[in-house]
């Protein structure tokens, strides 16, 4: 969960308050894992995996009948901490009664939500065909009128203190210092990519790796009023990049789909939708804990 959660770990802890990383395995007798849950909170916010749902992922044909245990667990660490909510994921093409049945108990709201990502095996105009109107007419502006960086090909150091920069800039809570960034770059945790006019990068995106032929978008930093957004335009070099690197898979993330969260929220799954047709359907439930907020009495 380190490399996973290294950017989201690094939070402000002045505007979130702590970080706890409480993912666990239900292990067999043998202590073999037979299930991961992955989850995680900030302070007294909701208990969830980074920004989705807690993510319960079976290892072994054993793991059906840990899940009842692993939500029993997820419950008891929200009542350690004193997390009145609880964020699970589903899949609609997956279904685990247990996780169901959970969920009604505690009368879980139910958000419609879908997983997001790029086939990068196909050749870069299919890719292109499946961006939204709108994101191709960019794309091909950005493409004849932007220069492009990477720190595959240009200069790190350059480019990590530029993405700080924008990042200080873009006013982002989530922030890791130009030192870290750059000791995940030279690790090959992550890449940085940018588009702009000129020397100076209007829009940054970073790219995570844990690993085997799967890239993750791990977020980006933009000049805000750009008149035209290079950001398409940048997303498809980053695809063609990583493309050429031999990579399978780019994994744009979980995205809100229908009514729930905040104008943000929604604008972030309009952008990352228009990149692809290839979603995975789902749903975060949000239970409560059963955990009053705590109170001080400041009288007695």
């Amino acid at each position: 969960p380190g490399l996973a959660k290294a950017a989201f770990h690094a939070t402000r802890t002045d505007r979130w308050g702590l970080a706890v990383d409480l993912s666990f395995f239900v292990v067999d007798a043998g202590y073999r894992p037979i299930l991961q849950v992955e989850c995680d909170v900030l302070g007294d916010d909701v208990m969830a995996c980074r920004n989705t749902g807690i993510v319960l992922t079976p290892l072994a044909p054993a793991a059906e009948a840990a899940f009842p245990l692993a939500l029993r667990q997820v419950l008891v660490n929200a009542h350690w901490l004193g997390v009145e909510e609880i964020m699970v994921q589903t899949w609609d093409d997956d279904d685990v009664p247990a996780v169901h049945d959970w969920l009604a108990e505690h009368r879980a709201m139910m958000c419609a939500m879908r997983h997001a990502r790029v086939d990068l095996r196909r050749p870069m105009a299919d890719i292109l065909a499946d961006f939204r109107q709108t994101h191709r007419n960019l794309t091909r502006w950005g493409l004849a009128n932007l220069h492009f960086a990477s720190s595959f090909a240009d200069s790190p150091p350059a480019l990590v203190h530029a993405y700080h920069q924008l990042a200080v800039r873009d006013r982002r809570g989530q922030i890791e210092s130009e030192a870290v960034l750059g000791q995940r770059l030279e690790r090959g945790e992550i890449s940085l990519h940018a588009a702009g006019h000129g020397a100076s990068p209007e829009t940054m995106v970073l790219v995570s790796y844990c690993g085997g032929d799967i890239a993750y978008y791990g977020g980006a930093v933009r000049i805000r009023d750009q008149g035209k957004s290079s950001a398409p335009a940048l997303m498809y070099r980053i695809m063609a990049e990583l493309r050429e690197r031999g990579i399978a898979e780019f994994v744009l993330g979980d995205l809100l789909d229908g009514a729930g969260g905040d104008a943000k929220m929604h604008g972030i799954a309009a952008f990352k939708a228009g990149f692809t047709k290839s979603f995975r359907p789902g749903k975060w439930g949000c239970a409560r804990s059963g955990m009053m907020p705590s109170c001080l009495d400041l009288e007695g």
